[in-house]
């Protein structure tokens, strides 16, 4: 027998790749699915230890991790999360089947109760597995107004009260030649009424990839959108972005690499200003790695209130046996954010 094959990483990134071929055959856009319905679910949301040595903060910056949960619930539904949004003490996931998980946020407790549904029918949800596969939320916190980012369908869904305009689904233009698998992998709205949209994947194989910065609601057709780029760290793509009280925009990044391995990058960028075919990068603040971290982080929350940030990422596990649905929340005090800003390492 091959030396190898009997490395235990090889032969898990063996497992990994025929399980993904699996998946990828049944959701490639063939299958077409009953969609799910409206339904409590029960989270079991398991503590884990405080990580020492797989998550790289300066100390300067005063980011700390406070709570670590593995994620999981009795439902065919739960998990693949791609997005996460915090408002009034709840968590909104977003996963690549349209499910929306609302649970209340929570500290210590084991068992969280939440509701999954879809979102409205009128953003285009449909059977075909790949069209409805949301990949970023934003919101805006004064009218509660929800953006949600489509893959495949490159196209971002407004959901809002009737007296906010109500439902409305677009599909930009600036998106056409997006990778179908690559974008709006982020998005964020900014404090201007703005929109920050990026791409997962660059075009051909170079270092910086496609960003639009959208002047307003992007489903409204008089937008103005300027086209700008995005340089990631190296080996890494965005996967969500969030804006800072400060203007500053908050990138979380991420990397695979085989056999089967996960890293997070988070960096920072300064506040947009739109100039065409411009391209904006920012050093990095904290990288995720390792045993304890090393998860396929695809979400990124900020929570404000006035004195400290709570950060939440999440991670998607692709229903797969073989990942976890974490959800890491994080603590930067006001003071210390405004300060400390690391060099790129």
């Amino acid at each position: 027998m091959s030396s190898v094959w009997k490395k235990p990483q090889f032969r898990w990134g063996i497992v990994a790749l025929i399980l993904a071929g699996l998946v990828y055959r049944f959701e490639d856009g063939t299958k077409s699915d009953a969609l799910l319905k409206p339904q409590s679910v029960r989270i079991t949301a398991a503590p884990l230890p405080l990580p020492k040595g797989n998550a790289d903060i300066p100390s300067a910056l005063s980011l700390r991790i406070t709570h670590v949960w593995d994620l999981s619930a009795p439902n065919p539904d739960f998990g693949g999360f791609s997005a996460v949004q915090a408002s009034g003490g709840f968590l909104s996931l977003l996963s690549d089947t349209a499910a929306w998980v609302r649970v209340a946020q929570g500290d210590s407790l084991k068992h969280w109760q939440g509701a999954i549904t879809l979102p409205p029918l009128a953003c285009g949800i449909k059977a075909i597995a790949e069209e409805r596969d949301i990949e970023s939320i934003t919101t805006d916190p004064k009218t509660g107004t929800l953006w949600l980012g489509f893959e495949h369908r490159n196209g971002v869904c407004r959901i809002a009260s009737p007296e906010q305009g109500g439902i409305r689904f677009r599909s930009l233009p600036e998106m056409t030649h997006w990778p179908k698998s690559g974008g709006p992998e982020a998005m964020t709205r900014l404090a201007n009424g703005a929109f920050l949209i990026f791409s997962e994947r660059p075009r051909g194989n170079g270092p910086v990839g496609d960003m639009l910065y959208v002047d307003r609601d992007p489903t409204d057709p008089a937008a103005k959108v300027t086209s700008m780029r995005y340089r990631p760290p190296t080996g890494y793509r965005p996967v969500d972005a969030a804006q800072l009280p400060d203007g500053r925009v908050l990138v979380l990044n991420r990397r695979f690499q085989l056999p089967f391995q996960f890293s997070s990058r988070l960096s920072i960028i300064d506040k947009p200003e739109p100039r065409e075919g411009k391209i904006v990068g920012g050093p990095i603040l904290a990288r995720f790695d390792g045993e304890a971290l090393g998860e396929n982080f695809e979400g990124l929350a900020i929570d404000d209130d006035g004195e400290s940030l709570t950060l939440w990422m999440v991670a998607d596990d692709n229903f797969m046996p073989i990942q976890r649905t974490l959800l890491l929340r994080m603590v930067w005090p006001k003071v210390a954010r405004l300060e400390a800003v690391s060099k790129p390492r």
